[in-house]
């Protein structure tokens, strides 16, 4: 559900901010190319730099974008910021802690049966 959601912001920055992307060369942990030059290499560069920098894409982002569309690019990071980083995260965190919680539970009764049943009788 995450990367279909990952998916629909990549659709959202392509069509609307592709000319607006600005790459800095000296950072190393950007790519050299254009991280929304292709549909492809948009929805990636939302994976890679998108999940790692609390502020989404918009470090990426140049301060050259379409002069009519800023109002959009803010809300467009901020649903990002709010349905990725802060709900969807926070589920994937949640399963792996229910599920972690689930497995103790199992344990335990397992442990309880075998120190509290007799096997022989």
């Amino acid at each position: 559900l995450m990367v279909i959601v990952i998916y629909l912001f990549s659709i959202l920055t392509f069509l609307t901010f592709s000319q607006g992307f600005e790459v800095d060369e000296e950072d190393a942990g950007l790519p050299t190319a254009a991280p929304c030059g292709t549909l492809v290499s948009c929805f990636f560069a939302y994976l890679d730099i998108g999940l790692r920098q609390s502020s989404g894409l918009l470090d990426v982002l140049g301060s050259s974008t379409v002069q009519g569309y800023v109002y959009v690019r803010v809300i467009t990071d901020m649903l990002f910021y709010f349905f990725i980083l802060v709900i969807m995260l926070n589920v994937v965190s949640g399963i792996i802690l229910d599920t972690f919680a689930e497995l103790r539970e199992d344990r335990e009764k397992k442990q309880d049966s075998q120190s509290n049943y007799c096997f022989m009788c």
